[in-house]
């Protein structure tokens, strides 16, 4: 993961409910169902740059704020089991898994509420349950 030695002004679930109902709107526009990373970062900040994050302007950016928090913005993405990377000719291309039934605001309730986080595991011995 990044650093996190700045302070937010905004929560982490918060954050990332915000980035999710952008990436997913974002996503289900697209006449194509997909989008190079590089374009989808630019939209994603042109499109959630009204919130304030950071009380500094070099900061105040989604993919700043999912830079330092996850590494990467490509890496944030492949964490997600809302989105499939795939790499083409060099170039990433950040599809929407199929979910069109639900609202993008269903889909960020959804997957927000996970019980680990992915470098987290939870080993149970099946014979000590009761």
């Amino acid at each position: 993961m990044g650093h996190d030695t700045i302070r937010w002004n905004l929560s982490e679930d918060r954050a990332l409910r915000v980035t999710h109902q952008a990436l997913i709107q974002i996503l289900r526009e697209c006449a194509l169902k997909y989008m190079p990373l590089k374009e989808l970062t630019f939209v994603l900040n042109n499109r959630t740059r009204h919130h304030r994050i950071h009380s500094q302007n070099k900061h105040n950016n989604i993919s700043k704020y999912l830079r330092i928090k996850y590494g990467s913005f490509l890496r944030f993405l492949e964490t997600s089991d809302l989105y499939n990377v795939v790499k083409k000719n060099d170039k990433h291309y950040i599809y929407l898994k199929d979910e069109s039934h639900f609202t993008a605001k269903e889909l960020c309730e959804f997957h927000m509420h996970r019980i680990t986080v992915d470098d987290e595991w939870v080993m149970i011995d099946e014979k000590n349950i009761s």
